[in-house]
């Protein structure tokens, strides 16, 4: 009986309190092990119970993400920046030669020493070259021709160029673009090797490989413009 009144005491007593998933500390609640039991103590844990009517607790709720995004926000910024900054169907398409060439163009192939003198230069390329547009599909950017690839292009373009004001920005720009063109040269030459019969069982794994590469090689871009918040 005193069991069930100390429960009943304590869904009471957090039935006032504002419930949010946001991070993983908590106010301890006198009744949390004693009421609930250990299944619902570490339920209770996991999550933090705010008091609105307290000053503390409604200061704390007027803050809009708490100076922390949850784990769930933070994917889902980095997945629309990753959508923003490369169209890997359409670099999947890009041919060996072109790849390579935009590879040296990066920077590719050099010493460390070399390639770190030439960030500079090859975010430029990236900034306000024709690399970015090959990544979205645009055949002649020369052109200046108005298509959903040269939009895209277009706004991946000035948001690499809005946050490359500083080094560490730079390099993680250029290294991602590097190792996504090493990806789609890896890719066109396992391809290349392929015949009209090993095509048709392997082509497919060899694509999936592909885009799972591209996506890696550009998680730290997208995370360091997802953490600028222009997504």
């Amino acid at each position: 009986s005193s069991q069930k009144n100390r429960r009943r005491k304590a869904f009471d007593a957090i039935a006032c309190f504002h419930y949010e998933e946001t991070d993983f500390s908590y106010i301890q609640s006198t009744y949390s092990t004693a009421a609930f039991g250990r299944g619902a103590d570490r339920k209770i844990s996991s999550h933090r119970l705010i008091d609105p009517s307290n000053a503390h607790g409604a200061a704390y709720l007027a803050t809009s993400n708490h100076s922390k995004m949850s784990s769930a926000d933070a994917l889902l910024q980095e997945n629309k920046a990753l959508d923003k900054l490369y169209d890997g169907e359409c670099m999947m398409e890009i041919t060996l030669t072109v790849a390579q060439g935009y590879l040296v163009l990066l920077g590719g192939n050099q010493t460390s020493n070399k390639q770190a003198q030439d960030i500079s230069l090859a975010f430029m390329a990236l900034a306000n070259g024709n690399v970015v547009d090959a990544c979205f599909g645009v055949p002649n950017p020369a052109r200046r021709e108005d298509s959903p690839a040269s939009r895209a292009a277009t706004e991946a373009k000035q948001l690499i160029d809005e946050y490359g004001q500083s080094d560490s920005f730079r390099s993680t720009a250029v290294q991602a673009y590097l190792e996504a063109f090493q990806a789609v040269i890896d890719y066109r030459k396992q391809y290349e090797r392929l015949n009209c019969i090993t095509k048709c069982f392997r082509a497919k794994k060899l694509r999936k490989k592909c885009e799972i590469k591209l996506r890696e090689s550009f998680l730290n871009l997208a995370k360091a413009v997802s953490e600028q918040g222009r997504v």
